[in-house]
């Protein structure tokens, strides 16, 4: 399996709920980081709040965050890969969103709302601390396309969208998929965790390529998904 890894940036809506994660690392940086264009009460007190953020999984001012979340930049992670599997069935495997907790070892559950499949309810540890969010798919061509998208509302909000392309041969598919967040906290949360954005390129990219071995071994499973 082929695989390559870009980097893009837009500047629209956006989110991940991971940054609860990325949280505790991204206080340590700023604590470590020996700049003087960054006064020390300000180091102190982000270093502090993403402490707090991390290791409760509380987020303090969720109202504000909301608002700031709008009209500021979103991070893109996306990859591009060749897997040596039908294109339907790398469609299929991807589009079946239970296969996540194959993948992530924090993803706890992830279910259909209201038992269809146009919706689904995650269910998280992260940190110790419980976490759930729901995400919607808004675009699907079957076989071909599919976007998500999280409630608008949602504190982390993310998105993204895979697309399976016919490959050289009928056994091979070549596939793009993007991952796409908005740290909170406006434009201050972005740069606190821009310099952390290689390792969510590196996840994502890794979770690729989880998907792709699986599929060309023949382990992937199917659940057929009618409405």
């Amino acid at each position: 399996m082929d695989i390559t890894k870009i980097t893009e940036r837009k500047h629209t809506h956006p989110v991940a709920d991971f940054a609860k994660i990325l949280a505790i690392c991204a206080a340590q940086g700023i604590l470590l980081t020996n700049t003087r264009c960054i006064p020390l009460p300000v180091k102190i007190a982000s270093s502090a709040l993403l402490f707090y953020m991390g290791l409760t999984g509380k987020l303090p001012f969720i109202t504000l965050l909301r608002r700031l979340n709008e009209n500021h930049g979103q991070l893109n992670c996306k990859v591009e890969a060749i897997i040596r599997q039908r294109p339907d069935r790398v469609f299929a495997y991807l589009r079946d969103f239970t296969n996540l907790t194959k993948h992530f070892s924090w993803v706890k559950s992830v279910s259909p709302l209201n038992g269809t499949y146009s919706g689904w309810h995650v269910e998280a540890d992260l940190l110790g601390v419980t976490a759930k969010w729901d995400f919607f798919i808004v675009k699907e061509r079957d076989n071909e396309f599919l976007g998500w998208s999280t409630a608008n509302d949602t504190v982390f909000y993310n998105s993204g969208k895979f697309e399976v392309h016919p490959g050289r041969s009928p056994e091979e598919t070549r596939l793009e998929f993007v991952f796409s967040y908005t740290p909170p906290a406006g434009k201050f949360g972005k740069s606190v965790i821009q310099p952390f954005h290689a390792l969510v390129e590196d996840y994502v990219a890794g979770y690729i390529q989880e998907v792709g071995r699986l599929l060309e071994n023949g382990h992937d499973e199917v659940t057929d998904m009618v409405e």
